[in-house]
């Protein structure tokens, strides 16, 4: 009996923090008129935003062409909920500040992490993402390599720079010895940057 009751408290538990770290929307949010579809979006969406929080390599909802670019970003989301400040480690949660229709099934999403004390809010961070239709559920990537789609790129190595107009090639070689220099000293292969 104790251990039904035990089980039956732990996933109330777990429920109910899966609840409270759910994204919440707000109800004037213009989202894709198919409700099936609207639906797999949030869905998928909160799954990658769980899945963030874990290592970037153990997360399967980031588009698979667009890895290192969203590895980055996904950098800025660790910790994210924390707040010292209030000691709580899930003080500021997900909002979905807008959902913008692109083209070939994508959608630009433009989301907030906001924590609310005795009816003050505090923003911690707003983020942009790209979530990607792909067969019935959707995958998430930077929105980088769109943001700077018409600009110049140059690769020496397994070292990527991506640059507007000009880029001093004397500092790109430099990071590149300097990078293969800690690649080899940590005994790390074939790293792209």
């Amino acid at each position: 009996m104790k251990f039904k009751f035990i089980l039956l408290l732990t996933i109330a538990g777990y429920f109910s923090n899966a609840q409270s770290n759910a994204l919440r929307i707000h109800s004037q949010i213009r989202l894709p008129q198919d409700s099936v579809e609207s639906q797999k979006l949030i869905t998928a969406l909160n799954e990658f935003l769980d899945a963030a929080s874990e290592p970037n390599e153990e997360n399967s909802w980031i588009l698979e062409t667009q890895k290192i670019e969203t590895y980055i970003l996904l950098d800025e989301f660790k910790d994210i909920k924390k707040s010292r400040e209030f000691s709580d480690d899930t003080f500021y949660k997900p909002y979905l500040n807008n959902v913008i229709e692109l083209k070939n099934n994508q959608y630009l999403i433009q989301l907030s992490y906001i924590g609310v004390d005795n009816s003050e809010s505090h923003l911690r961070a707003s983020f942009e993402l790209i979530a990607h239709q792909v067969n019935d559920s959707f995958r998430f990537s930077s929105p980088l390599l769109r943001n700077t789609e018409h600009w110049q790129k140059a690769q020496i190595g397994n070292n990527i720079f991506r640059y507007e107009k000009s880029i001093n090639m004397d500092n790109v070689e430099t990071f590149s010895a300097l990078a293969d220099t800690f690649d080899k000293k940590l005994k790390v292969d074939n790293q792209d940057i």
